[in-house]
Formats: structure tokens, C-alpha cells, sequence
């Protein structure tokens, strides 16, 4: 009786050490899959990466990056490729608070953008050297709100949104202005009751294209620099958002817009000038934003986007228009991309 319970505990024993090998072999066995697969991985992306990799890029990028437009709390940004820094143009400014919407004009020491004046309340449209650190208010005074400013192609003028209280209409109502840079006379482009904002030069100088209301009602438009002022307008969809029209120096016109109404997500479309043919670009997605291009060069521009895999909120990406391939900023300098949203980039080739 003894023996027979020896040895069957014996036998448990053997069971048990047997099955404690065969759990260690699977775990081991396991471990080794998840690694292949990890290390397959890796390779896949560097393989990937090498073949597809970020294009070299040489120029300035002015962009802004805020937690929320009703934060107030914008701070406006210089990125230079080539010595990869990424300098802060807000810690600079003094009277200015919640600075965006720069861009460069025909030099890379020259920027503008708007920002709220701290004397006045309210926002104006400011130069600044990026040299001299000399800081110019474009628009001063308190009778204005002004908004949106775009360098000429020559970059002797700019053009921007300008508002003004309409106690008839119990509304602000906004225009379009040109203003030019020698004398700081200024031209009234558009005189309407919608809202007209975002406007950009076309490549020659003698249009404006900008966008006429807003949210669901927004469309593109154009006006001739020269007088008689002639307005046209160029793309509207019923009940869909258009919106941040930009040229580029190849005849096309860039602009952002709603799927649909239903799906308000914003996609970047492209229009040839000439012929008005449309078409949506590779890398939109209904799953998520690409909004605020700016061409950079050949087929590549930088957009802002909410897709999956980002800092969070809107980041900034290269992009390969036609092949619909998408790099991060991040890849460039780890500091472009964080958890705000980084938006309105601007880029001037050198």
C-alpha cells in the first residue's frame, strides 16, 4: 500500500514537472513568435521607409499651434529646414498676444500674421523682420477687426479680412482689403453682406480668391485687384462647406471642403485654373481631416491633419498629392507636432 502511494506520487510529480516543461516551452515558444512578428515589423517599416522615404525639403515654414481658437492662447512659429530650428516668434513679440496665420511674403526675413493687440483688444495685422526683430502694426487703431493676411506674389501688398460692427444688421460684416506696403493705401475689394475671409493672390496678382460666408453656406469666390472690382464665383456645393482657397505656380487652385452634408469632414481638393476640372487628392480620407494646404514644391504640400497615429488634434504633414503618401513634420524636427493643433502653415522655397 505504501509503495503504491509512493509511487503514484512519484508519478504526479513526473506530471507535474512535465507539464511545468511543456508551459515553459509554449511561453518560450510564444515570446519567440511575438518577437518575429515585432521584429518583422520593425523591418517591414525601416524596408518601407527606405523605399519611401520623407522628401528633402529646403526652405522656411511659418505655422501657428494653439489648444483651441477660445484659448487665445496661439503662438506662432518659424521652422528652417535646413538648420532644423524651430524658433518661437511669439516669446519675441511684446503687444501682441495669440499670434497666427503668418505667412512670407517674397523674402525669408519677412514675415506677417495676425495677432490680438494688447493696447486696443483687438486683432490687427502685424510685419515682422526675422532679422531686426522689428515689429510693425500694419492696422492700427480700434475701429477694425482685421484677419487673415496674404502676402502679394511680388510681396509689395497684402490682402487680408477686415470687420466692422453693423448695428442694421445687429452682425460683424466683413471684406476683403488690399493694402499696399509703400504708402499704406488701402482698396476695398468686396462690399457685401456675407462674410468674406481667407483670401489669397492668384499667382499673376490680378485676382483674389477668398471665401464667401460660412460653415454650410461657405463658397469659393474671386475679384479682380483692378477696378471695376469683378467678382466670380468659382466652387460651391449646397449645403457643404468650402473654404481656405491657395494657388500655387502650376495653374491650380487648392481649397478645402466637406464630403458632404452629412459628413463634415474636410478634404483637400484641387482645381486647374484654366479648364475648372476638380479633383480630390490621393491622400483624403472620409476618416479623418486633411485641411490648410500649402504648396511646397513639384507634387508636395504641407497639410494639417487629424489622422490616427498623430501627436493628437491637427498635425502637420508633407504630402505626396498625387501618390497620396503622408509624412509627419516629426520626422523633420520632434518638436513641429504636440498635443495642440498645428495649423496654417506657410512655405517659401530657398
Amino acid at each position: 500500500m505504501g509503495n503504491s502511494i509512493q509511487k503514484r506520487n512519484d508519478y504526479k510529480g513526473i506530471e507535474k514537472q512535465r507539464g511545468k516543461k511543456e508551459y515553459n516551452m509554449k511561453k518560450a515558444v510564444t515570446l519567440f513568435l511575438l518577437c518575429l512578428t515585432l521584429g518583422l515589423s520593425i523591418f517591414n517599416d525601416a524596408q518601407a521607409a527606405q523605399e519611401n522615404p520623407e522628401p528633402e525639403i529646403k526652405g522656411k515654414m511659418v505655422y501657428h499651434t494653439y489648444s483651441s481658437y477660445e484659448a487665445q492662447d496661439s503662438k506662432l512659429y518659424v521652422y528652417d529646414f535646413s538648420s532644423k530650428e524651430n524658433r518661437c516668434i511669439s516669446e519675441e513679440l511684446t503687444g501682441v498676444t495669440d499670434a497666427m496665420n503668418g505667412d512670407f511674403g517674397s523674402e525669408s526675413d519677412e514675415i506677417i500674421f495676425m495677432g490680438i493687440s494688447v493696447q486696443y483688444n483687438e486683432w490687427h495685422i502685424y510685419r515682422y523682420n526675422l532679422k531686426s526683430r522689428k515689429l510693425t502694426d500694419l492696422t492700427p487703431g480700434n475701429e477694425y477687426s482685421y484677419q487673415d493676411p496674404k502676402y502679394s506674389p511680388d510681396g509689395k501688398k497684402i490682402v487680408y479680412k477686415r470687420g466692422k460692427w453693423d448695428n442694421k444688421r445687429n452682425t460683424m460684416v466683413y471684406d476683403i482689403v488690399e493694402k499696399n506696403l509703400s504708402d499704406l493705401s488701402q482698396i476695398k475689394l468686396t462690399n457685401d453682406v456675407y462674410e468674406d475671409s481667407m483670401p489669397y493672390y492668384s499667382m499673376d496678382g490680378k485676382k483674389v480668391y477668398y471665401a464667401r460666408g460660412v460653415r454650410k453656406n461657405s463658397a469659393i469666390y474671386s475679384v479682380t485687384t483692378s477696378e471695376p472690382h469683378r467678382i466670380s464665383k468659382v466652387y460651391g456645393a449646397n449645403n457643404i462647406c468650402s473654404y481656405y482657397p491657395i494657388t500655387d505656380g502650376n495653374g491650380s487652385l487648392y481649397f478645402s471642403k466637406w464630403y458632404s452634408a452629412q459628413n463634415e469632414t474636410d478634404q483637400i481638393m484641387e482645381m486647374k485654373t484654366d479648364t475648372k476640372s476638380i479633383k480630390s487628392l490621393a491622400f483624403n480620407s472620409k476618416d479623418y481631416n486633411c485641411s490648410d494646404a500649402c504648396p511646397v514644391f513639384g507634387e508636395y504640400m504641407i497639410i494639417s491633419s487629424t489622422k490616427a497615429g498623430g501627436q493628437g488634434n491637427y498635425d502637420l504633414y508633407i504630402v505626396n498629392k498625387n501618390s497620396g503618401a503622408m509624412w509627419s513634420l516629426n520626422n523633420y524636427n520632434q518638436t513641429i507636432n504636440d498635443a495642440n493643433h498645428q495649423l496654417g502653415a506657410s512655405f517659401l522655397e530657398k
